[in-house]
């Protein structure tokens, strides 16, 4: 089985939309996510397939290629929050997939668990000539710490490569 790598590039913006009202202290200080009271979210940038997939059998003749990206908070082995789903249909000659999607969880940052994860999953959706799903691949996958050795939820940009 051939490896293939990947890179997925997500943004996490806490202070982003936190009200000054609600919320006043110097701006170098620490920001407890107990005093941030609205859904986890993430920024899904983009996703760069470093070999190229076919799209399909060559019976389809079909120039699109189909990925879907699975993402959830998991804590230790169990998942925590509901999966969110991002679809991508583009030609089969992009490497660069464009996502740019901020993705809402259910549950809200007060509620993040100190050893929780985010794993992303990466599948390779093949169709026959009948539109039906053939198969589908895994083809890359993370998992990433959302808390750092001092109990701080990580924020700004992250670079995975899978």
């Amino acid at each position: 089985m051939k490896k293939r790598s990947s890179e997925l590039f997500l943004e996490n913006k806490l202070t982003d939309k936190i009200s000054l009202e609600n919320y006043i202290k110097e701006i170098n200080d620490p920001i407890s996510i107990y005093d941030v009271n609205r859904p986890f979210s993430i920024d899904f940038r983009d996703l760069t397939l470093n070999k190229l997939l076919t799209s399909s059998p060559e019976e389809k003749n079909d120039p699109f290629l189909y990925i879907v990206i699975k993402i959830q908070i998991y804590c230790g082995s169990k998942a925590f929050s509901n999966p969110r789903i991002v679809k991508w249909k583009g030609l089969a000659l992009d490497k660069h997939i464009q996502v740019n999607r901020r993705i809402y969880f259910s549950l809200k940052y007060e509620n993040l668990p100190i050893f929780s994860s985010i794993l992303f999953k990466v599948k390779h959706l093949e169709y026959n000539k009948n539109n039906d799903l053939k198969r589908a691949e895994t083809i890359a996958w993370t998992n990433f710490r959302l808390f750092d050795h001092n109990r701080r939820l990580k924020t700004g940009k992250s670079l995975f490569i899978i």
